[in-house]
């Protein structure tokens, strides 16, 4: 399960933000948005962590998704695999959606000539 940390929220920190990346993100509606910041609700939460992937001031993060790890590790290869966890393919990462594998990443990886794949796509409809 994602994990929020308050004080990094944009809309923890400013009130006046109208941030909801993180919700938009989230296919399962289990994010609330306050002025306080965002919450995870526990129950409608499948674990994808998209918004992890989405928040760009780090406030959610993941035991089992760790972004920075997996391009340290994939920018020490010649080709990079990303699998979907739920689809049961293999690869060099596994990760909980191949949602949460953002733009940047793939720039990332470009910019360094590493081919990247990404398998189990068609799990999800």
């Amino acid at each position: 399960m994602p994990e929020i940390r308050a004080t990094a929220c944009v809309r923890y920190r400013y009130r006046y933000s109208d941030c909801s990346r993180c919700s938009e993100a989230c296919p399962h509606d289990a994010i609330s948005l306050s002025e306080e910041g965002a919450t995870l609700i526990d129950d409608r939460c499948r674990g994808c962590d998209l918004c992890v992937a989405a928040c760009r001031t780090g406030a959610w993060s993941s035991p089992d998704f760790k972004p920075v790890e997996l391009l340290r590790e994939a920018i020490t290869k010649r080709e990079w695999r990303f699998a979907c966890e739920p689809s049961g393919c293999k690869g060099d990462a596994v990760v909980p959606c191949l949602g949460a594998v953002d733009a940047t990443w793939l720039a990332y990886m470009a910019k360094r000539r590493i081919p990247v794949s990404l398998h189990g796509a068609g799990h999800c409809a």
